[in-house]
């Protein structure tokens, strides 16, 4: 049925993240309201990259290979163990919990309890996590029957949820700055600086997100996740107060199957 991967670093590599990328980019066509906030092309190339070499060994990774030989995926799914990772600030962080994501084709919702399944014997005795999208009416009627309940606090108006916008990139027009600042590429600035403005976006460290951890990057580590980017380059964007303070950050990573940018 299908191929499991699990544990150590090196069993998730380039080539099986480029395989879950691929799922992504189906869904983005298809079902894009059912692609998962860290599911994306941009997101699994991110998290993959920054973390391979310190967190890859609290990871497990199962992907269901497609019955038509075609070398695609079904599914696939991805546990994030407990660990304890070193800050910038020199503190350390500790998460007890587990927290799943995982993504599967919209023709194969039955998959949905092998991967729950899967789930709670890789994260037995854990805290587990779970952050579905909204509109995927297929997983949120399967989790109470896994034991899961809503988090009202977390999933209220000051709690921590990520809201999906899509959009066309026909037609855009010329961005237009502030006076005092301007426009950089992370090839510009150097990885460095590009780490340094990406911390920016998540200053306080949220136990339930694996990729709201900024803390974590480490100063000239973030180029490691070119390995994993798909058939484009991503081109990571910066606004600048003219004294070289970051104000706003974004990463692009456009995808020429999808036509789309994430």
């Amino acid at each position: 049925m299908s191929g499991a991967v699990s544990g150590t670093p090196q069993d998730l590599g380039a080539a099986q993240l480029r395989l879950m990328q691929g799922l992504a980019q189906e869904v983005t066509v298809l079902r894009p309201e059912l692609l998962g906030t860290d599911a994306t092309v941009g997101e699994l190339a991110w998290v993959f990259g920054k973390d391979r070499a310190s967190l890859g060994d609290t990871w497990c990774q199962r992907l269901w290979q497609r019955a038509d030989g075609a070398g695609r995926l079904d599914a696939w799914a991805w546990v994030h163990l407990p660990y304890t990772v070193a800050r910038s600030d020199g503190s350390t962080y500790t998460s007890n919990g587990a927290n799943l994501t995982w993504q599967v084709h919209p023709d194969r919702p039955e998959l949905l309890d092998e991967i729950l399944d899967w789930y709670a014997g890789q994260a037995a005795g854990l805290d587990r996590f779970i952050t579905p999208q909204a509109p995927d009416t297929d997983m949120l009627a399967r989790l109470p029957a896994h034991g899961y309940k809503p988090d009202a606090e977390m999933g209220g108006d000051d709690g921590h949820w990520v809201q999906l916008n899509r959009r066309p990139l026909a037609d855009l027009s010329e961005p237009a700055l502030p006076a005092g600042f301007r426009f950089r590429t992370a090839a510009e600035v150097g990885s460095a600086a590009a780490t340094r403005a990406h911390g920016g976006r998540f200053p306080a460290v949220h136990p339930r997100h694996p990729a709201c951890h900024a803390s974590r990057v480490v100063g000239g580590r973030s180029s490691s996740v070119d390995l994993s980017s798909g058939a484009a380059p991503p081109t990571s964007r910066a606004a600048y107060w003219s004294s070289v303070t970051f104000s706003i950050h974004c990463t692009n990573i456009p995808s020429r199957c999808s036509t789309t940018a994430m």
